[in-house]
């Protein structure tokens, strides 16, 4: 999944849901507070764009929530790890 935020208003709060990411596990995934995602959500596109490229670092992985597909887990993040 590619997310294009510039293009699409409301990119981020679609794949987010097609992720079945709340905004409260988006935030713990990328490091960040529900506010900014909610802010992310509405289309809001940060000066400063660390979090924003870990939000979509998290939406672009292949399985953000940790269904238990096939992934690589990323070194360093325990993204993936037991909760």
């Amino acid at each position: 999944m590619s997310v294009e935020t510039k293009s699409a208003p409301g990119g981020i709060r679609k794949a987010r849901q097609r992720a079945g990411l709340s905004q409260q596990r988006l935030a713990e995934l990328a490091g960040c507070s529900v506010s900014m995602v909610a802010l992310l959500d509405g289309g809001y596109e940060p000066a400063q764009s660390n979090v924003l490229t870990r939000v979509l670092e998290v939406l672009n992985d292949d399985d953000p929530a940790g269904n238990g597909a096939d992934v690589q887990e990323s070194a360093g993040t325990g993204r993936h790890g037991p909760a």
